[in-house]
C-alpha cells in the first residue's frame, strides 16, 4: 500500500481507533499514545498492506493490543522491580510477535478461505468492532443470520488453526 493510501486509512479510521481505545484507557494522553503508538507499528509494514479493509483490520487489532498491553502495564507498573519490567518486556515482546503472526494468519485465512459473507460479517465483527444489529442493517441480513455467518466463520477459522497447531 502506498504511504498516501495508508495514512488516508489510519486517519479515516482515527475517530474509530479512539473510541475503541476508550473502551480501555481513561486518559487522553494513553489513547492519543496508543494511537501514535500502533501508527508507527504498522507503518513499516505497510508495503504489506494489499487495501484498506487490510489496513483497518490491522490497524484495529494493533490499537486494541496496543489498549490491552498498556492497561496491564498501568494496573501492574507499580509493583514491579526493575528486573522483573525487563524479563517482561522480554517475555512480551517475543508474545507480541507470535501474536502479529497469529493475527497475519488469521487476516489472510478471512480473506482467502472464509466465504464472501462470512468475511464480511468477520471483519464487521471482530476487526471493526461492530455490534451484531448494527452488521445486519448493514448488510440488509437479519441478526440471526449475522450470527450463523459469524459461528461458522468462527468455527472455520478455529478448526483451521487446530489443524495448524498440529502440523
Amino acid at each position: 500500500m502506498k504511504d498516501k493510501e495508508f495514512l488516508a486509512a489510519f486517519i479515516g479510521l482515527r475517530q474509530n481507533l479512539r473510541r475503541m481505545a476508550s473502551r480501555w484507557l481513561s486518559s487522553e494522553d494513553d489513547i492519543s499514545d496508543t494511537l501514535q503508538d500502533a501508527f508507527f507499528k504498522l507503518w513499516p509494514r505497510r508495503d504489506s498492506i494489499s487495501d484498506d479493509n487490510a489496513a483497518k483490520a490491522m490497524s484495529v487489532v494493533t490499537v486494541r493490543n496496543l489498549c490491552i498491553d498498556r492497561h496491564r502495564h498501568n494496573s501492574h507498573t507499580d509493583t514491579l522491580t526493575a528486573e522483573e519490567a525487563c524479563i517482561n518486556s522480554a517475555v512480551d515482546t517475543v508474545s507480541e510477535m507470535e501474536r502479529d503472526e497469529q493475527y497475519r494468519w488469521v487476516e489472510t485465512f478471512v480473506a482467502e478461505r472464509l466465504t464472501g459473507m462470512q468475511r464480511k460479517v468477520f471483519t464487521l465483527k471482530e476487526f471493526e468492532g461492530m455490534e451484531v444489529a448494527d452488521i445486519a442493517k448493514r448488510l440488509g441480513i437479519s441478526p440471526e443470520a449475522v450470527r450463523m455467518h459469524l459461528s461458522r466463520a468462527r468455527k472455520t477459522i478455529r478448526n483451521a488453526y487446530e489443524e495448524r497447531k498440529r502440523d
